[in-house]
């Protein structure tokens, strides 16, 4: 199987079983099988749609999204890639859990994996959970109800040295346990380029403003699940 190059204007979808590889922003991961990555033209339109829903987030960054094989936009399962540059840099992960935890008001708690080593009966909807063996911050989101069928989400938040790329999971409630597996094995093959994964950073060297939050580009995290969800179902109300 040959690595696949992102080209971020290619309009050729990039195919299961293949390396997904950001030469630009120094990640890689591999697209499972059954699933693809989707044209750029439809990505544009999910982010324009996104936008339109929230004037207030205008630098979203989405460089990816994957669908299953044969399904048509607005599907579920899907997994939309976030780039957020990160502009603050801590001198241990322990003073990225607190400053997150401050900023946001919400404690992180520790991931633990059950008996069988998946994630999804150990984690609660709306809780914040660190990964620090892995640099990543996962979140479970849950909307829907008045009449419209329950979507969950599971967010993967990988910590590199110069941003965070976070890979947003979305099915029906009624699939979502089934999915949950693919979408651990999608995140846990994540991995950045040598020098370009989560580092300490000495205390000396951290420059960072007083006017912005430790964790400002983290609280689209807490929003974001609104604004996918309701652009799927933007989507399939159009098909």
């Amino acid at each position: 199987m040959r690595a696949l190059l992102l080209i971020l204007l290619t309009s050729t979808p990039i195919v299961g079983d293949e390396l997904y590889k950001d030469t630009k922003r120094h990640f890689q991961f591999r697209i499972p099988d059954g699933w693809f990555a989707i044209p750029q033209a439809e990505l544009d339109a999910m982010l324009a749609g996104v936008r339109g829903t929230d004037k207030t987030d205008q630098d979203l960054q989405y460089i990816c999204c994957l669908r299953r094989t044969g399904s048509n936009p607005g599907d579920l399962p899907s997994i939309v890639v976030q780039d957020i540059p990160r502009t603050i840099h801590y001198s241990s992960w322990d003073d990225f859990e607190t400053g997150m935890s401050k900023d946001l008001n919400q404690p992180l708690v520790t991931l633990q994996k059950n008996e069988d080593g998946h994630l999804v009966k150990s984690l609660e909807v709306k809780t914040i959970y660190s990964d620090r063996p892995n640099n990543r911050v996962l979140m479970i989101t849950s909307i829907g109800g008045q009449g419209m069928s329950e979507i969950r989400g599971l967010s993967f938040t990988h910590v590199g040295s110069e941003r965070m790329i976070v890979l947003h999971c979305w099915e029906e409630e009624n699939n979502f346990e089934a999915a949950v597996p693919i979408f651990e094995r999608i995140s846990d093959n994540f991995h950045y380029e040598d020098g370009y994964s989560f580092q300490p950073v000495l205390a000396a060297n951290i420059v960072s403003s007083p006017s912005v939050s430790s964790v400002e580009n983290l609280k689209p995290l807490v929003w974001l699940a609104f604004f996918l969800g309701a652009m799927a179902i933007y989507i399939r109300r159009r098909r």
